[in-house]
C-alpha cells in the first residue's frame, strides 16, 4: 500500500466506526446504516467522477475553439 491508499482505508474505517456508533442512539440497525453509508459513498464517487469528466470535456472543447 502507498500513503494515499492507507489514508483512504483509514477514512473508510473511521466512517464505518462512526456509523456503528450512530446506530445505537438513532435506534437503527447497524447493517442498514452501513448500507446507506456505502450508497452515499458510491453516489459521491460517481458524482465526482462524472463532474471531473464533464469539466474535462468542457475544457478540451474550449481549447479547440481558440
Amino acid at each position: 500500500f502507498g500513503a494515499q491508499e492507507e489514508l483512504q482505508l483509514l477514512a473508510l474505517l473511521v466512517a464505518a466506526a462512526a456509523l456503528l456508533l450512530l446506530a445505537d442512539p438513532l435506534r437503527i440497525p447497524y447493517p442498514i446504516l452501513l448500507v446507506l453509508g456505502g450508497l452515499m459513498l458510491g453516489f459521491a464517487l460517481v458524482g465526482i467522477g462524472a463532474l471531473v469528466g464533464l469539466l474535462g470535456s468542457f475544457v478540451s472543447l474550449g481549447r479547440l475553439r481558440d
